[in-house]
């Protein structure tokens, strides 16, 4: 009978150093890749939340636009900047006073304008 002859799979020095050295630069190159990738993913997130303060910064200026454009922003502006009035309508003008202690006992006069209740026509 024949002696079978097992094989014997024998890894030399230089060979397990380079499987180890294999090994050690696949893993730190996997770590590498996680860490720059979760830092990709929290300043994709940053973007993401800057594009939306964005967008809504957009949709209120549109708004904005749109009432601009508006007859009640004409007639809310002339009131304001120009003093304007309807029809009908009277406007009492108060003096500023930033001292509420001096003149208390005097009450402001009223001037010819006051807002009526009566409807504008």
């Amino acid at each position: 009978m024949a002696k079978k002859k097992k094989k014997t799979f024998r890894f030399s020095r230089i060979k397990v150093f380079v499987l180890i050295g294999v090994l050690v630069y696949a893993s730190l190159t996997f770590f590498n890749q996680q860490t720059l990738l979760a830092a990709q993913q929290t300043k994709q997130e940053e973007l993401l939340a800057e594009q939306e303060a964005l967008n809504q910064e957009i949709d209120y200026y549109k708004n904005e636009r749109e009432y601009i454009g508006s007859d009640d922003y004409v007639e809310r502006e002339a009131r304001e900047r120009l003093g304007w009035l309807k029809p009908g309508e009277k406007k009492y003008v108060f003096p500023e006073n930033d001292d509420p202690a001096a003149d208390s006992s005097s009450e402001p006069a009223p001037s010819d304008t006051v807002p009526s209740s009566e409807p504008a026509e």
